[in-house]
């Protein structure tokens, strides 16, 4: 607190917070007993003012001075331009209000797009219980700055309208119990916030063993890998085994594939070189030959 009675770590009003700005400054009002001033103003002194009279106007002019001082402290240079001929603390709040709130058309206007907001607004699946409540209460809160006139109990009936399905049974269970209509928010969140955290608990567990899992699987999968190659190889290896048993079929008994060289050989049934006897052209042909005769004279 500074000599001056103001707190050291004034808020500054910047455009966006206005709401928070404003709700600030009526505390700070309220503990310079000046709040009566900035709403109401100073009465205008009468002519004939008795010496009470002009001693009240004075204390009064004193706390708009202080309120004045205040509001030209807690704003930054854009919002002190616009405050900057205001001859009075009530003048000065009145101009800011007008401009971040605006008459009642424009309220209206901006009552109708937060209704819309409100009626549509749904928790998310990743979302927290305590973003969303947070989320819920601070459109409630600009709501209601605009006129709007919303209980307790409504917020916390659409907080659990609005939840997720994995929050159901909870809401069953409240409801069920009797105590909605005198439940607090408090109440609720702490309800909500112990179901999320028995959730959350399970959902790293799950995890925990699906994270096992999938490496037990990628240990498997290397092995069936290498197996894998091992049945190529052996398959590899038997079909090589199968076409040499197939050449040693053909080979007569031997694995050589090679053709025997028979230069040397001589057949004794056309005393020619280069075959044997059992492969001879000309004992076929011969035997054929005499199989014919035989066939004309048996007609």
């Amino acid at each position: 607190m500074s000599g001056n009675g103001l707190p050291n770590n004034l808020p500054t009003l910047e455009g966006k917070n206005w709401e928070r700005w404003s709700k600030q400054m009526k505390s700070l009002f309220g503990f310079q007993d000046t709040l009566d001033v900035v709403t109401n103003g100073v009465p205008i002194l009468p002519a004939n003012a008795n010496a009470e009279q002009r001693n009240s106007h004075r204390d009064l002019k004193k706390k708009d001075c202080k309120a004045m001082y205040a509001i030209q402290a807690a704003v930054d240079s854009a919002n002190f331009d616009k405050i900057s001929n205001a001859e009075s603390s009530k003048e000065a709040w009145d101009i800011l209000v007008k401009c971040y709130e605006g008459g009642e058309k424009v309220k209206n206007v901006k009552l109708q797009s937060l209704r819309r907001q409100y009626e549509l607004l749904q928790m998310d699946k990743n979302e927290s219980i305590g973003a969303y409540v947070s989320k819920v209460q601070g459109l409630v809160h600009t709501m209601r700055n605009c006129g709007e006139t919303i209980t307790e109990r409504m917020v916390i009936e659409k907080v659990m309208r609005t939840l997720i399905p994995n929050y159901d049974h909870v809401i069953v269970a409240i409801q069920e119990s009797g105590n909605v209509p005198t439940m607090q928010m408090e109440d609720l969140v702490g309800s909500l916030e112990a179901h999320e955290l028995v959730i959350n608990e399970r959902k790293n567990a799950q995890e925990t063993v699906q994270a096992m899992q999938a490496q037990t699987f990628k240990k498997n999968g290397g092995n069936k890998g290498k197996n894998h190659d091992k049945s190529k190889n052996f398959s590899q290896k038997h079909s090589k085994f199968d076409a040499k048993s197939e050449s040693f079929k053909k080979g007569g008994g031997t694995s050589n594939t090679k053709k025997k060289d028979k230069s040397h050989i001589q057949c004794y049934n056309c005393e020619k070189w280069g075959h044997y006897a059992s492969d001879c052209w000309y004992k076929k042909g011969k035997e054929k030959a005499t199989d014919s005769a035989c066939t004309r004279r048996n007609r």
